[in-house]
């Protein structure tokens, strides 16, 4: 149980760890690729304001395009070289490491004018095929790779503006990267520090649950011989003056605690510390609960009950041969006490690929109050005149999950079903 909570409380924690440092580092890298986009928008729109500079070039017809004026290495800041741009102004003081170029169409489509001074990673050749392709295109604004285009009508031309983004789109990228590597890094330290604090925190309830069990274990052998000797004193009692309702009742009281001390340490064994130990083999599990219902039917028959019953033949499964046939003596008699009067018990067991199905059903009394969710709780009972500890049901929970089995319980039409997958 204790390893059980303490392992949901890394996992949670890891979790919780693992979506903050996931939600901060997405939401960084998502805005920083969202700036790049927005910044290259606004500076397209820019750079079509500011129209051409005084180098810009002019296509004659019939006419190669012909390289511009300046675009020969020199020394940083002069016209037209890769140092502080020198266009349209004001607007791209920022714009050092940016490639970006204008072009002009008629209503033709034929190229009247060209600026490649910022576009240091293209030729006149390059540069115009690029514009012309997004010409064609007939769309306000798109992109191709990490080129970035608008297209803008006014005084009987078009605008074709183009910004190359990549050395932006690299920054990102390496950013992505490290950030990536820092919140992996970060995860494991605090990785590292939750496995830490689990030990520290769960170490009192692990000595305390420890103590619990054990307390339980020699409680059950304490209670032991004062059973046995009220149980001998009773029998004294009896063959001496006879049997009356005060020994009856007595007995019944004696046996009633003696079953209950038994779960309880039967109970506490199946926990946590035991599982690693339990023998698990390939076990007739159809013939188990075969013999079962065998056992049974006198004892549902007396109590006028009718109890019918599919079992598909030849079914095994690997389990523990002692907790199976303790699995059935608890739903079997949990339908002998609960079921109402003259009503119906049911009872099968399939098998379909690697699972085994079981279910017990029985009818219970008209309106009866049933809190499905509460029936696996310890001493929790449906009806308090009956007899029984409010054990059993916490017992076979238990057997299932040793079994890496599921079980649920369900009320409906004056009937309580429980499902088992084994």
């Amino acid at each position: 149980m204790i390893k059980k909570l303490r392992y949901k409380f890394i996992l949670v924690s890891l979790l919780s760890v693992l979506l903050v440092l996931g939600s901060a580092i997405s939401a960084m890298n998502i805005y920083n690729y969202a700036e790049i986009r927005s910044d290259a928008n606004k500076n397209l729109t820019s750079i079509i304001e500011s129209g051409f500079d005084d180098h810009s070039g002019e296509l004659v017809p019939g006419e190669p395009p012909q390289d511009q004026q300046g675009t020969q290495p020199g020394a940083p800041g002069e016209q037209g070289q890769p140092g502080k741009p020198d266009g349209p102004g004001e607007p791209f003081e920022d714009f050092m490491r940016e490639q970006y170029f204008l072009v002009s169409f008629d209503s033709n489509g034929s190229i009247v004018q060209y600026d490649f001074n910022h576009a240091f990673k293209y030729n006149q050749e390059n540069g115009l095929s690029i514009a012309k392709s997004f010409y064609d295109a007939g769309v306000p604004t798109g992109k191709q790779d990490n080129l970035r285009f608008k297209r803008v009508d006014k005084n009987d031309l078009t605008y074709i503006a183009v910004i190359d983004l990549t050395l932006q789109f690299e920054d990102a990228d390496f950013f992505l990267v490290t950030s990536s590597i820092i919140s992996s890094a970060s995860f494991v330290v605090f990785a590292a520090l939750i496995l830490l604090a689990s030990f520290i925190v769960f170490k009192p309830a692990a000595e305390s649950y420890k103590k619990q069990k054990q307390f339980i274990t020699n409680a059950s052998h304490e209670l032991k011989t004062p059973l046995t000797i009220i149980s001998t004193d009773l029998e004294l009692i009896e063959m001496d003056a006879g049997k009356s309702e005060w020994t009856e009742s007595i007995k019944d009281q004696v046996e009633r605690l003696t079953n209950m001390t038994n779960q309880l340490v039967f109970l506490s064994k199946m926990e946590e510390d035991d599982i690693d130990n339990i023998m698990m083999d390939e076990i007739p599990i159809s013939e188990m609960l075969s013999q079962a219902l065998d056992t049974f039917s006198p004892a549902f028959s007396k109590a006028n009950l009718k109890l019918d019953f599919s079992v598909e033949k030849g079914v095994t499964c690997k389990g523990n041969m002692n907790f199976i046939d303790e699995l059935f003596q608890i739903f079997l008699e949990n339908a002998l006490k609960y079921t109402k009067e003259e009503g119906n018990v049911f009872v099968s067991l399939t098998k379909e690929k690697n699972k085994v199905y079981l279910t017990f059903e029985n009818d219970v009394k008209n309106g009866s109050k049933i809190d499905a969710k509460q029936l696996f709780e310890r001493f929790y009972r449906v009806d308090s005149q009956t007899k029984g500890s409010g054990i059993g049901l916490s017992i076979a929970k238990e057997i299932v999950r040793i079994h890496k089995g599921e079980i649920k319980a369900s009320v409906a039409n004056d009937q309580i079903i429980f499902e088992l997958t084994l």
